[in-house]
């Protein structure tokens, strides 16, 4: 370490200084080394998919819980997908 090069710093901070920008770089690393490893969200099952009917001209999500009505099955389904994507 170049002692001019901190100033008027005293030592012993400098070397706390330089311990946390270490301990930093770990963790960012560490980070970033999780995000190369993707998030992978489970798809709906397409045939409950396909049981839900839209209307392309409705953008609300009305025409969700009508598709669904009465549709226990497919309810359950997409809930335990939810579930799974929180955890």
């Amino acid at each position: 370490m170049h002692d001019r090069m901190w100033g008027q710093a005293k030592k012993p901070r400098v070397e706390e200084l330089i311990t946390e920008l270490k301990k930093f770089g770990e963790g960012v690393e560490k980070a970033v080394g999780s995000l190369r490893l993707g998030v992978k969200l489970e798809k709906p099952d397409p045939s409950v998919v396909r049981r839900v009917v839209l209307d392309p001209e409705d953008s609300s999500i009305a025409p969700i819980f009508r598709g669904l009505e009465g549709d226990h099955a497919a309810a359950e389904h997409f809930t335990t997908v939810l579930e799974q994507w929180c955890i």
